[in-house]
């Protein structure tokens, strides 16, 4: 430290020291003067009278070239980084988000009882996991009467005289139904699992066929065969309890008709994956996504490009699939809505994808964030500039 700094600190001690002994001082001669002007009439000799003012203007001086309290510009300094700090570390709690990805699988849970997928048209169609089968009209002898059928497979000859056709109806599960959807190996083909929310609701799907259909059920059929069904054809109604895997393969004039504007909830983009080694087996999410883009609505549409295999995931979700469509090894999509816990990467080693408060006032009141930060940066400046300048 310098002799000058050193100086200063001795001389600012000794002023502090110097202004209590003089009011001190003051006090005494005030409680003399008082004693005696009491014992005289409220006399008070012009000399002692002057000596006291003389030492009240000596205090006021003292006081005047009292050095001035440092602490306030440090303890700004620290607010206005702590303030900044939580503002970067604490983490919006929800946020408004659109994505639109071309993925090979997805998830999701139905949370309102609503039509998601319309007619359809199919060259193959397999179900399993059916608990009761009905046909209408009964006019296959081999399933008269019989409705324990767990599997079961229609595909549509191409024979010339009598082609055969197979059309879904319009699928409305119950409400809180688990979807999955992705594709398959075949060209065209996916799988469409439904799991109803409890066990005493169902989910059913029709599914209408016309003229020759080879029929493969092995709980019925000791081995497929082809059945003429007529130009009026039959329906077939599936029910199950527990989770039904339907397995399709799209005609090649024909597309999923997913309706749009479908509320969703709990929208998930991986897939468990298990993998054995001696002794134990480790299971792992890998992601489905293909490629597409996230764009954080409440950051004013944000961009954030997604790479193929890049792991996203969410605590909750919810909001509507504005749009779905199944393009041949993959499926597009469009969702709109409110997420949490908004992550990508593996556990361990991921990344935070919410807004920071600072992010979100920057995107919601930006005028109102510069005006504020710059008076307070002004402040601190001058405050800086006159505790300096104090101190030389």
């Amino acid at each position: 430290m310098s002799k000058s700094g050193r100086s200063a600190r001795r001389t600012h001690a000794g002023a502090a020291v110097g202004n209590e002994d003089l009011h001190e001082l003051l006090r005494k001669k005030l409680a003399e003067l008082n004693e005696h002007a009491t014992g005289n009439s409220g006399e008070i000799p012009p000399d002692q009278l002057a000596s006291v003012e003389r030492l009240s203007r000596a205090i006021r001086l003292a006081d005047e070239v009292k050095p001035p309290n440092r602490w306030p510009p440090v303890l700004a300094l620290i607010v206005a980084l702590l303030l900044v700090s939580v503002l970067i570390l604490i983490r919006v709690r929800q946020t408004e988000v659109t994505l639109d990805l071309a993925v090979t699988e997805m998830s999701f849970t139905l949370p309102a009882e609503k039509p998601v997928i319309g007619r359809s048209g199919v060259t193959q169609f397999g179900v399993s996991g059916v608990e009761d089968l009905k046909i209408s009209p009964e006019i296959i002898p081999e399933f008269s009467g019989v409705h324990n059928v767990k599997m079961i497979r229609l595909m549509a000859s191409s024979n010339s005289i009598s082609a055969g056709a197979i059309n879904t109806s319009a699928l409305i599960p119950p409400s809180g139904t688990k979807v999955w959807l992705g594709r398959a190996d075949m060209p065209r083909s996916y799988r469409l699992s439904l799991k109803p929310p409890r066990k005493d609701a169902r989910v059913a799907l029709n599914a209408e066929a016309q003229g020759e259909v080879n029929i493969a059920a092995p709980d019925v059929l000791t081995r497929p065969g082809n059945f003429d069904l007529g130009k009026s054809g039959v329906t077939f109604s599936f029910g199950a309890s527990d989770i039904m895997d339907m397995d399709f393969v799209l005609s090649g004039n024909s597309d999923l008709q997913f309706y749009a504007q479908v509320p969703i909830e709990n929208l998930g983009l991986s897939r468990i994956e298990e993998f054995s080694v001696p002794g134990k087996s480790l299971v792992t999410p890998v992601s489905t996504v293909l490629n597409g883009t996230l764009h954080l609505e409440s950051l004013k549409g944000e961009k954030l490009e997604l790479r193929a295999g890049e792991l996203i995931r969410f605590s909750d979700s919810k909001g509507r699939i504005e749009s779905l469509k199944l393009e041949g090894d993959r499926i597009t999509f469009k969702f709109h809505g409110q997420v949490s816990g908004m992550q990508t990467g593996e556990a361990g080693a991921s990344r935070n994808l919410m807004p920071n408060l600072l992010e979100w006032l920057k995107a919601r009141q930006p005028l109102s964030l510069v005006w504020g930060s710059s008076l307070f940066i002004y402040a601190l400046i001058i405050s800086t500039l006159r505790w300096y300048r104090s101190g030389t």
